[in-house]
């Protein structure tokens, strides 16, 4: 199941998820990988929020405030959202290191990549400059 689009709020229903999410976001963030204040935002109406399925987990089994359990139930009339997060901990339990030498070869190529990349585009900007320097005399 895919994770709450929004949840739309008014500006009273907001400031009292604010004040919740102030009480739980470090817990949320160590039971999930996200901040629950990360994903809050104003909108013209009042507030909005969109979280992955794991903060849709925690917000199940953690909020009381009748709006959000009441938006959490009409997304997942079936079966409670699943903690993704939980899952990739037991996974990343499985690797090997030969597993964690493949993530670093990949990561390594992706920092040579980057850093070519951000020379390239350096030096571009660079000749740019010279060659406006030289048009402007």
């Amino acid at each position: 199941m895919a994770s709450i689009d929004k949840i739309y709020m008014s500006e009273d229903e907001g400031r009292e998820f604010w004040n919740w999410i102030l009480t739980h976001n470090e817990e949320c963030k160590l039971q999930t990988g996200s901040y629950l204040s990360g994903s809050f935002w104003k909108t013209e109406d009042g507030y909005s929020t969109n979280y992955s399925e794991s903060v849709d987990s925690y917000l199940w089994e953690n909020c009381d405030l009748q709006f959000i359990q009441d938006r959490l139930k009409g997304q997942y009339p079936d079966e409670e959202p699943e903690n993704d997060f939980e899952n990739m901990l037991e996974y990343l339990l499985t690797l090997t290191n030969d597993d964690f030498s493949k993530v670093k070869e990949i990561l390594d190529f992706g920092d040579k990549y980057n850093f070519t990349a951000g020379r390239w585009l350096w030096e571009v900007e660079r000749q740019e400059k010279e060659d406006q320097k030289e048009n402007e005399s």
